[in-house]
């Protein structure tokens, strides 16, 4: 599952149920490398953004989780953000 993402994403595990999500495409050495941490809430898991914008989500499983990190980093503006976010 989260191999698909190796080419855009490093996902680092952190424990059992934490995940640091980092852009493969930035410097390791630059502090933009990090867009999300990811972390197992009882039945979803819970994204947050460290990337503008700076929000919060909630979804079913993981896999959806970096699908949502992965194509965040594609969009441009909260706008975009917000849309997606709500029809999760």
């Amino acid at each position: 599952m989260i191999t698909e993402y190796a080419a855009e994403l490093e996902v680092v595990p952190l424990s059992d149920h934490e995940w640091r999500v980092c852009d493969r495409e930035v410097d390791t050495r630059d502090a933009r490398r990090l867009i999300a941490y990811i972390e197992k809430r009882d039945a979803d898991y819970e994204v947050m953004w460290i990337t503008s914008p700076h929000m919060c989500a909630r979804f079913l499983s993981l896999d959806a989780a970096l699908t949502r990190v992965c194509r965040s980093r594609h969009e441009s503006g909260p706008a975009a953000m917000r849309q997606d976010l709500s029809s999760s």
